[in-house]
């Protein structure tokens, strides 16, 4: 399929999804919580999957009960109403076709939707630097456990704790830097790996 198609035939699901949609972004403004829906797709066909509520919340890819996983929508106050490089980058380790925000403006609902052009280099680039990002940060939050659990069997003057401190915190802003750069490079080669719907 090709790029304008593919735009085409998201467009059209957004426009079959919106009475839904801008509930989701009034009831969203009335709670003042975030909420965000995985959108599946199986043979062209798109259906919702899972959703969830809230500040720390992000859909999970496998929330498709048929299908797989291709894009998302999420709510944002009206103050946020641009795609974050966080947001980019999340579509792009989710592997979606797409991904849409919704914000309230007065009285009316505004929803803006991007599809990823993953036949450019550049997105190539980021999808695996993101992904080594994402094992990376896994593997980090592992070793806080651990420490966490040794902390508390050996205390925090144990050295072998010290030691493990300062190696996670050289990690975690190893980490930090590492995600700071690929948001500032969504933003230089944005053209590049989206575009508008």
């Amino acid at each position: 399929m090709k790029e304008h198609e593919r735009g085409e035939m998201v467009k059209e699901h957004v426009d079959k999804y919106k009475k839904l949609f801008d509930a989701l972004i009034a009831l969203s403004d009335e709670t003042r919580k975030r909420i965000e829906v995985t959108i599946c797709a199986k043979d062209a066909e798109y259906s919702l999957g899972s959703i969830c509520e809230g500040e720390d919340c992000t859909v999970k890819i496998e929330g498709c009960r048929t299908g797989k996983s291709v894009g998302s929508f999420q709510t944002r106050p009206a103050e946020l109403a641009d795609f974050s490089p966080g947001d980019i980058l999340r579509g792009i380790l989710d592997g979606h076709e797409f991904t849409c925000i919704g914000v309230r403006r007065g009285e009316k609902s505004e929803i803006k939707c991007i599809k990823y052009n993953k036949s450019s280099p550049h997105y190539s680039q980021f999808s695996n630097e993101v992904k080594k990002l994402d094992e990376d940060l896994s593997k980090y939050e592992n070793d806080s456990e651990k420490y966490q659990r040794d902390l508390q069997k050996m205390g925090s003057d144990d050295p072998a704790v010290i030691k493990e401190r300062e190696r996670l915190e050289k990690e975690y802003k190893r980490i930090m830097d590492k995600t700071a750069e690929l948001e500032e490079n969504i933003l230089r080669y944005k053209d590049e790996i989206f575009s508008n719907i």
